[in-house]
């Protein structure tokens, strides 16, 4: 949406959802977001207006395959363009930062999606288990008891950014009696790297990343879902050079 909520699926829109949507149109509640921290102010926000609205103007424009929001907030030039490749299982965000001061910028970035691997998220938590591949260090789930789609494994990875942590816990990320406007996971160092079954689980990550004065640096936000470690291991090799996205994403205007 405009707000930058949104859902992400794979084969099937209905019984293989990653990402859990809402349909609340007044509320429009997230369960997917990208967060962007001050580490020095601790200072939240978004480039698009969810999850963490600040003050300031956003520029949102849809185009053919892509959608892309700006935000200008303390000092940081932030762009962030979504879109699904054309030949691949994932959904990519294409994020740009800039320092437009004259100081070091020490910034984090979160990714956050609530996940389900199924029709409906409160039939489906119990039985999706996180796991943390560290050779390749991403965050992924499976969920075997989704008849149709017991096989498939969503993943979330970021590229572009250092000292990644993450968590597959809801609970650690929004602490208790938290929301997804000012979760409690954006005040501490890092992610607990907690993963496994039986929690109300999700895919999280946090990477760091240092802005000289007027630099800007590119981060690439990849969550996908393929049937096979191999498949994605591809997947990830290609994105690694972060050019690729950018190639990725001219092929889809030019679809379009």
């Amino acid at each position: 949406s405009e707000n930058g909520t949104g859902y992400t699926w794979n084969k099937n829109s209905r019984e293989n959802k990653i990402i859990d949507w809402s349909n609340d149109w007044v509320t429009d509640y997230l369960c997917e977001g990208i967060y962007i921290e001050d580490e020095y102010s601790n200072e939240v926000w978004g480039i698009s207006p969810k999850p963490a609205r600040s003050c300031g103007e956003y520029i949102i424009s849809h185009g053919f395959g892509y959608s892309e929001f700006e935000h200008y907030q303390n000092g940081i030039i932030g762009t962030m363009t979504a879109f699904v490749p054309m030949d691949e299982n994932a959904k990519i965000y294409i994020i740009k930062l800039k320092n437009n001061t004259n100081k070091v910028r020490n910034i984090s970035v979160y990714y956050y999606g609530e996940i389900v691997m199924g029709a409906l998220r409160y039939q489906n938590m119990q039985y999706v288990s996180t796991y943390l591949k560290e050779d390749n260090e991403y965050l992924y789930a499976k969920n075997p008891y989704n008849r149709d789609f017991k096989d498939e494994i969503a993943y979330i990875k970021i590229f572009g950014g250092f000292n990644e942590s993450y968590t597959g816990s809801r609970e650690e990320f929004i602490g208790r009696g938290g929301n997804t406007e000012r979760p409690s996971a954006l005040y501490k160092n890092n992610l607990s790297n907690l993963t496994g079954s039986g929690m109300d689980p999700c895919l999280c990550e946090k990477v760091h990343v240092n802005l000289k004065p007027d630099e800007e640096k590119n981060l690439i936000v990849l969550l996908g879902e393929e049937d096979s470690f191999d498949k994605i291991n591809s997947t990830l090799k290609k994105y690694e050079n972060i050019d690729s996205a950018f190639n990725e994403l001219e092929h889809v205007k030019s679809y379009w």
